[in-house]
C-alpha cells in the first residue's frame, strides 16, 4: 500500500477508536475500568499495522504502471557532417508524493526523539540539583506493597515525581515537603511506583510519538494520562483515608507546579489545562456504576477485532499486490547513433530533397 494510503487508514481508524472509546466511557466506568478501555483503545489502534506482520494479505486488483526503460548512457546525434551532439541531460525531478509523504513522517519522528531528549536532559539537571531527605518512609511503603522502599529527594520547584530505573526516588518540591500533605504526595507516588507505571507510562504514550500526524492519537495519550492519575488518586485516597485533604494537597500542588513543565516521569500533577478540575470531580463525587457496561465492552472487541484484522491483510494485500514487484528491462544498444537528422535533409542516395521523420 502506498504511503498515503497508510496515512489515511492510520487517520480513519485512529477516530474510529477515540469515538468508540469516548462513547463507551460516557457510561461513566470506575477509574480502573476506564484505563483499561483507553490502553484496550491504544492496542487497538495499532493492531491493523500489527496484523499486516502476521496475517496473509488479501489480493486486490490494481494497475500496475510499466516502469521507464533506463538508458545505459546518453544517446548522441551524428549529423551526415561526422560532427556528434550529446542529448541535453534530463531535468531534476521532484520526489514523487509517497517518497515525500515518508520524509515527513520520518521528520516527525526525528522532532519527537528530539524532545525527548531535551526533556531527559531537563530531568538530569533537575535530579542533579536534588537534596536527599532522611524523612521516614519506610511504614509507607509497607502499607502499598514494595518491597523496596525508595529514597526521597526534594527539588527545588516544580511538580512531584518518580524517577529512577536501578535506584527509585520520590522527588518531591520544597514548597510542600514540610506542608500537611507530604504524606499524601509520596503516598500517591509510592502506588505509582507499585503499580508500576515507570514502565507502563512510556509504553502508552509512545502511540503519540508513532503516530503523531493523528490528532486522535494525542487526544487518547491524554485519556491515558488522566486515567492513570484517577486510578491513582482512588488507591492513594484509600490508603490515607481523607480524600477531602487529598483534594486540597492536589490543589497545593498544582499551584506550586503550574509554571513547569512535565516532565517524563510519573508526575503528580498533569499540566494539560482543566485536568485538575476532572480529577477533583472524579475524587469527590459519588457515581452510580453502569451495570450493563461488560456486554457493551464485549460488543465493541467483537466489532473492532475483526475490522483490525481485515485492514491488516488489506495492508499486506495491497503491499504484495500483482506487479508491485514487477521490474522491467530491455536491450540497449550502446554503440547506436543517429546517422541522419531528422527534418529536412539531403536523400543520401538519390540527392533529393526531402522531408526525414524517422521512417
Amino acid at each position: 500500500m502506498s504511503p498515503l494510503g497508510l496515512v489515511l487508514i492510520a487517520l480513519g481508524w485512529s477516530a474510529a477508536v477515540w469515538a468508540g472509546a469516548s462513547l463507551i466511557c460516557r457510561m461513566k466506568p470506575a477509574p480502573k475500568l476506564a484505563q483499561a478501555i483507553w490502553r484496550g483503545a491504544a492496542l487497538v489502534m495499532i493492531a491493523p499495522f500489527a496484523a499486516s506482520l502476521v496475517l496473509p494479505g488479501l489480493p486486490v486488483r490494481v494497475e500496475a504502471q510499466l516502469a521507464e526503460l533506463p538508458l545505459m548512457e546518453p544517446l548522441a546525434v551524428a549529423p551526415m557532417d561526422g560532427a556528434a551532439a550529446a542529448a541535453p541531460s534530463q531535468a531534476f525531478q521532484l520526489p514523487d508524493t509517497g517518497t515525500l509523504i515518508l520524509g515527513v513522517i520520518a521528520a516527525g519522528w526525528a522532532v519527537r526523539f528530539l524532545l525527548w531528549s531535551i526533556s531527559q536532559v531537563r530531568l538530569q539537571r533537575l535530579k542533579a540539583r536534588a537534596m536527599r531527605t532522611n524523612r521516614p518512609i519506610g511504614h509507607w511503603a509497607e502499607a502499598v506493597g514494595l518491597s523496596r522502599t525508595p529514597l526521597v529527594h526534594v527539588i527545588p520547584r516544580g511538580a512531584p515525581f518518580l524517577a529512577g530505573i536501578l535506584k527509585r526516588s520520590v522527588y518531591v518540591p520544597a514548597a510542600l515537603i514540610n506542608g500537611a500533605g507530604a504524606s499524601q504526595v509520596i503516598v500517591h507516588e509510592l502506588v505509582h511506583l507499585k503499580r508500576g507505571d515507570l514502565a507502563t507510562r512510556p509504553l502508552e504514550r509512545v502511540i503519540a510519538d508513532i503516530f503523531w500526524f493523528s490528532p486522535f492519537a494525542w487526544w487518547i495519550r491524554g485519556q491515558l494520562d488522566f486515567w492513570r492519575e484517577a486510578v491513582v488518586d482512588d488507591e492513594t485516597v484509600e490508603l490515607t483515608g481523607d480524600r477531602i485533604a487529598y483534594a486540597r494537597t492536589l490543589t497545593s500542588a498544582a499551584r506550586v507546579s503550574r509554571d513547569e513543565a512535565v516532565l517524563p516521569v510519573a508526575a503528580f500533577i498533569l499540566r494539560k489545562k482543566g485536568t485538575l478540575k476532572m480529577r477533583l470531580n472524579e475524587l469527590l463525587t459519588e457515581k452510580t456504576r453502569p451495570r450493563r457496561l461488560g456486554l457493551v465492552l464485549a460488543a465493541a472487541l467483537v466489532c473492532a477485532a475483526p475490522l483490525a484484522i481485515a485492514q491488516g491483510m488489506l495492508i499486506k494485500g495491497a503491499a504484495a499486490a500483482p506487479g508491485a514487484d514487477i521490474s522491467y528491462s530491455h536491450a540497449v544498444l550502446d554503440k547506436a547513433r543517429l546517422t541522419s537528422a531528422f527534418g529536412l535533409r539531403k536523400h543520401p542516395i538519390t540527392g533529393e530533397k526531402k522531408t526525414h521523420n524517422g521512417v
